[in-house]
């Protein structure tokens, strides 16, 4: 009985509650005319006309300065074609690698063979890291995704490693045999 009596209640108050008028609802505010805006190309035009003519005046200046600035640019190009030619390279076959190497000076050797060197320890690096990670994996998970995911990778580092270490030894046999001590470049 108490419950119908409570219920009957709270089922009056939600209807008082609920039918309760509201206020008026209010006219909205006209909205203002719309201003006719200008295209956006019309409007740009004038920025891209003065970017235009400063980008043909600076091409003019830098044309004209060529012949002052091209010595002093001589060294960096220099720099720039031996540290080209230290990039690492996976993709070609160890035969091209021998021959391009065979056409390299000593500087661009060493320079290469730094650069194999470095990949070298930074990738027995994460090949460590990743070993150390999936070796405090408990058993019961070794088949899980995570598991898989770093074998996956610790195959593909391993698979890396060698190559780069058949690389490595392409450059460092090539300046060996130019009588240039390779010491600096065992692992």
């Amino acid at each position: 009985m108490k419950k119908i009596c409570m219920m009957l209640i709270i089922a009056i108050s939600i209807g008082l509650v609920g039918c309760k008028k509201s206020p008026p609802a209010q006219p909205k505010p006209a909205k203002p005319p719309v201003e006719q805006k200008k295209p956006a190309m019309e409007q740009a035009a004038p920025a891209i006309q003065q970017t235009a003519a400063d980008a043909q005046k600076a091409l003019q200046e830098t044309t004209q300065k060529a012949p002052e600035t091209a010595l002093p640019a001589v060294e960096p190009a220099k720099q720039a074609l031996t540290t080209a030619a230290a990039e690492i390279d996976l993709t070609s076959s160890l035969d091209t690698l021998k021959e391009k190497a065979k056409q390299m000076s000593i500087d661009a050797l060493k320079a290469t063979a730094e650069k194999y060197k470095a990949q070298i320890l930074s990738t027995q690096g994460d090949l460590s890291t990743k070993t150390d990670l999936l070796s405090k994996i408990p058993a019961m998970d070794k088949l899980g995704p995570e598991a898989q995911a770093l074998t996956k990778d610790i195959q593909n580092l391993t698979s890396s490693l060698t190559a780069l270490k058949d690389r490595l030894m392409i450059y460092v046999d090539i300046l060996k045999a130019k009588g240039v001590d390779i010491s600096s470049f065992k692992l």
